[in-house]
């Protein structure tokens, strides 16, 4: 109950959804989904369905798919797989230094798929918190420490003649100091072919990005306790897009510089000679489009003058745009491309350096849907019309620019990089020393939201097959808080 005047404490654990009559990133999930007790088969499968597919959407720089990199830092060197991901130039280096084929072992999704998040928002257990920290973060690997929910958090309510006050207490911590973005690409080579003057391969790439932005007036009366008045309007505005696509792709790259290797019998040949030697490569993708998702809207909350008038109540009003390309309707698969480019340099078996630019100047041109959604103020219902069938749409790709630093002694490497993508601007730096079958690992990450990130791990080889474990923390959460996960991989050499 709330009294006038008065602190009235409350626990946040059975209001963990506040906007349940809201429009949100589920809407359109079947009910009922979840139900109370324990998880149902159902609850399971598509727990673990909706994660795959985030994963491969919403991975970032932070969790790559190869564990012995995450270790590193995530840090690109021409020695560990990157040269479809980052720089096309790597392809024209001898691949003599026994690079395995990395198969990710999705550890995270069985401890998920054990205890998965309820989509019932009737459920006492429902937590938006949860969903939303697993979507942005999503579960591909062990999770050993989990990032503050704010569930266990109890809020104050303060009302008085003309405001009310929430107090949020420690979950003051879940809401963002400034505009919420976050994005990811995932790509991997599911085949490639050398034809000895050109290399072909086909690829799979998932694109994400979303922004959530609260005026500041709604920032300041969840964030720092303000009080919420009739005179303001409080608003939410949120901006997300998600594409798939197949990549077919043609990839040039050639030694330019530089003493030639060939006469040299040696077993590693573009590391066994002094001098430097300079690589160049370029890549043209055809991009086959499956499926494009695209949604901008706001919300606005008005309160009602006074705020406890009964026969004046609050005005809210929603204006949201969705754009959709999905399998199966007609003339929805989507047809662009994007360029490659790299350049490397190698000086004998000791430095490297490199730039690389992929997703150059790429696009895909759609044949969308598109729908209104709008609060009606009489009924309180969600009213959706269609304001356009099969629209054409050119949806734009982020490039990602690489430049990459490694100097190698042996069987250790030191080596950092600077990137620029989609998820903004980060930092790597990563070590590596071999110990016979062995390997250890560390590293340091400065992500996109310039957080900190630690990274290590290490490996073993035991004849054509490794193992590879990372250790990482990740703030991939709406608190923003570091959490501590565990990947593994199989390394088929």
């Amino acid at each position: 109950m709330i009294m006038a005047g008065r602190r009235t404490p409350c626990d946040l654990r059975p209001a963990r959804c506040a906007l349940r009559s809201a429009p949100c990133a589920l809407h359109g999930v079947p009910a009922p989904f979840g139900k109370r007790g324990e998880p149902t088969g159902l609850d399971r499968a598509w727990t673990v369905l909706l994660f795959i597919l985030a994963a491969a959407v919403l991975t970032t720089g932070t969790a790559s798919a190869n564990a012995r990199r995450t270790a590193m830092g995530d840090v690109i060197t021409a020695r560990n797989g990157a040269a479809g991901s980052a720089n096309v130039a790597f392809r024209a280096i001898p691949t003599a230094l026994d690079q395995p084929r990395i198969i990710p072992l999705p550890i995270g999704l069985a401890q998920v798929a054990i205890s998965p998040p309820t989509f019932n928002t009737d459920d006492p257990d429902f937590s938006a918190v949860e969903i939303a920290n697993l979507l942005l973060d999503p579960p591909f690997d062990l999770r050993l420490t989990s990032p503050p929910s704010g569930e266990d958090a109890r809020i104050e309510v303060r009302v008085a003649k003309d405001e009310i006050v929430f107090d949020l207490g420690e979950a003051q911590s879940l809401v963002p100091a400034g505009a919420f973005e976050h994005g990811g690409r995932f790509g991997m080579d599911l085949f490639s072919s050398d034809l000895g003057f050109v290399e072909l391969g086909m690829s799979p790439l998932f694109i994400a990005r979303t922004r959530i932005d609260l005026s500041d007036d709604l920032r300041g009366a969840l964030r720092n306790a303000e009080p919420l008045t009739s005179s303001k309007v409080y608003a939410v505005d949120q901006m997300a897009e998600a594409q798939a696509a197949m990549a077919l792709g043609v990839a040039v790259a050639r030694q330019v510089a530089g003493p030639d290797p060939a006469f040299l019998e040696v077993a590693e040949p573009a590391y066994a000679a002094d001098g430097w030697r300079l690589y160049a490569g370029a890549g043209f993708r055809y991009l086959l489009g499956l499926a494009y998702f695209d949604n901008s809207g706001r919300v606005d909350v008005i309160p009602a003058e006074p705020l406890l008038d009964p026969d004046d109540p609050t005005d809210v009003s929603v204006h949201s745009i969705m754009r959709t390309s999905v399998p199966g309707s007609p003339g929805t698969v989507g047809h662009g491309f994007a360029l490659d480019l790299g350049v490397a340099a190698l000086e004998g078996r000791t430095w490297e350096i490199g730039l690389g630019v992929t997703d150059l100047a790429g696009s895909i041109v759609w044949r969308t849907n598109v729908e209104e959604m709008t609060l009606d103020q009489t009924t309180g219902e969600l009213v959706t019309r269609t304001l356009a069938e099969n629209q054409r749409h050119r949806s734009k790709l982020s490039p990602q620019t690489t430049l990459n630093l490694a100097r190698h002694w042996g069987g250790t490497t030191l080596a950092t990089d600077v990137r620029h993508g989609i998820d903004g601007l980060s930092y790597h730096l990563g070590a590596e020393t071999r110990l016979g079958i062995y390997a250890l690992r560390g590293g340091a990450i400065l992500d996109g939201a310039g957080l900190l990130q630690a990274t290590g791990g290490g490996g073993i080889r035991m004849g054509p097959v490794g193992l590879d474990a990372s250790l990482f923390t990740s703030s991939a959460n709406l608190a923003e808080k570091r959490a501590l996960l565990l990947g593994l991989a199989l390394a088929i050499y």
